[in-house]
């Protein structure tokens, strides 16, 4: 769907649609680019480096600046504003079962969650059919050698040193297959490894044949099983969005951010002294903090040039992304019809749908994952036509007419390069130990380099947390609390 068309139809609703986030105060520069001085610099408004933020005014540690690329806060967190004032999550959208780190600080903050409405039932689409769950085959409900295969998985995460998983053993001939290429060689049954397979792209963005099997495996051990790994709307939910936490983080930062400023190069000037520059500021700072995508550190140039190790790393990640459409209808006129807006797909335009409304059920929201590679006319349609002819084969032929498509293709988004990391063979066990390993006064965080939860919200806030301890030790080791360290 073209932006101007979603324009055209978010205008033509009652509803005012728009972006999260205040204007920030402007911040005057150096005249001539000359270097503005600072302890340190964070490069990012994600959750980790607004976790990072809020930890350093904690301590009263405020010599310090904040760069983000994009015109607005949240990294990969981006939220839209209804006129009721409920958020629609375009990025990270659930806090699951475990993730206590993030649920720790939204205490802190006072933010409220919810849980998204799970009643009714579930619709699936196979091979053409629509059905509830109760009338599908025996074999597609609880494909058989399915717990099985499962309790093979967390064995064999079991072994993996969720620290330090270059280190675990085996973890080279691990790293040498794809979890697909070793799926698809157990003696379960097909629709067992079918199931997986299904499951791994909708949660992950990514095809199974993609992913390395060692790092397949960290990721089950780091979230606890794989259960775990495929939880979406069973969690909770920010009110006012997982945006607005961001900016609540950074709500004493407000002076300290600058927006639309990417940086372009970072020298080491000497032990102590790093330059950070952008077409708009440069920043003389001791301590830098690269709060981003791994991968997304090739938009950056350095000086000298990063360690071999670490340039590999940043080559070799890679990750998968979503294609996220929030169709927004005046009530969820599923809940009437006893649908609880679940609903998956073998085939079409949407791999699957969950019900996003807000507390009070007003709007009706699905928010629809595509599947990659969706284009329009598939159906024989616009792309508006397409999704609500197939949004009428799942739940029924008297769907009413949607109010607005919200559309968010993160394949396309220019500043992050994938949402949920999932890396190829060979690149863990070779250079994974470089990953939150600092290199000098240089810092890398973002919830890629968590070893707990990599690539979700909490992994995020997790690797703020320990980036955060980090600088206070180097900046004002005197601040630090002796059950702190």
């Amino acid at each position: 769907m073209s932006r101007r068309h979603f324009l055209s139809v978010a205008l033509a609703s009652p509803l005012i649609i728009r972006d999260s986030g205040r204007a920030l105060p402007r911040i005057e520069f150096g005249k001539d680019h000359t270097p503005i001085e600072k302890d340190i610099v964070l490069i990012g408004t994600g959750l980790s480096a607004a976790t990072i933020a809020y930890r350093l005014l904690e301590k009263e540690i405020t010599n310090f600046c904040v760069l983000e690329a994009r015109n607005r806060l949240g990294g990969r967190v981006h939220d839209k504003i209804l006129s009721n004032g409920h958020a629609l999550e375009l990025g990270g959208t659930w806090i699951t079962p475990g993730q206590r780190y993030i649920l720790r600080l939204a205490h802190e903050l006072e933010i409220s969650t919810f849980k998204s409405n799970q009643k009714g039932r579930r619709v699936f689409r196979h091979k053409r059919q629509v059905m509830s769950e109760a009338l599908m085959p025996e074999d597609f409900r609880h494909p058989p050698g399915l717990p099985q295969l499962i309790k093979k998985i967390n064995n064999l995460s079991s072994r993996i040193l969720v620290k330090e998983p270059w280190k675990s053993q085996q973890s080279k001939k691990m790293d040498q297959y794809s979890f697909g290429s070793w799926l698809s060689h157990q003696s379960e049954s097909s629709h067992a490894r079918t199931h997986l397979r299904e499951k791994i792209i909708l949660h992950m963005g990514v095809n199974p044949d993609n992913i390395s099997l060692l790092y397949f495996l960290y990721l089950v051990r780091s979230s606890g099983g794989l259960d775990n790994v495929f939880v979406l709307n069973e969690g909770r939910r920010f009110v006012g969005g997982p945006q607005r936490f961001c900016e609540v983080l950074l709500s004493g930062a407000q002076k300290k951010v600058t927006l639309s400023t990417p940086v372009s190069k970072i020298r080491n000037l000497s032990e102590h002294e790093i330059l950070v520059e952008s077409e708009r500021m440069n920043v003389r700072a001791r301590e830098v903090v690269l709060a981003m995508n791994p991968a997304d550190l090739h938009r950056i140039e350095f000086e000298p040039g990063l360690p071999d190790a670490r340039q590999q790393l940043i080559t070799g990640w890679k990750g998968g992304s979503w294609h996220k459409m929030n169709i927004i209808y005046e009530n969820p006129f599923w809940r009437k019809r006893g649908f609880s807006g679940e609903s998956y797909s073998d085939e079409g335009p949407i791999i699957a749908t969950f019900d996003n409304s807000p507390p009070g059920g007003i709007p009706g929201i699905l928010l629809a994952y595509m599947r990659v590679g969706f284009v329009s006319g598939i159906l024989g349609g616009t792309a508006d036509e397409d999704i609500k002819r197939f949004i009428k084969r799942l739940f029924g032929k008297n769907v009413p007419e949607p109010i607005a498509f919200i559309d968010e293709n993160w394949t396309k988004d220019p500043w992050s390069t994938s949402c949920r990391p999932a890396l190829p063979e060979g690149v863990l066990s070779q250079y994974g130990d470089v990953l939150r390993e600092p290199l000098g006064g240089l810092h890398f965080a973002g919830s890629e380099t968590s070893a707990f939860w990599p690539g979700t919200m909490e992994g995020a806030v997790r690797s703020g947390e320990r980036t955060a301890h980090t600088l206070i030790k180097r900046i004002a080791p005197e601040k630090i609390q002796d059950d702190e360290d």
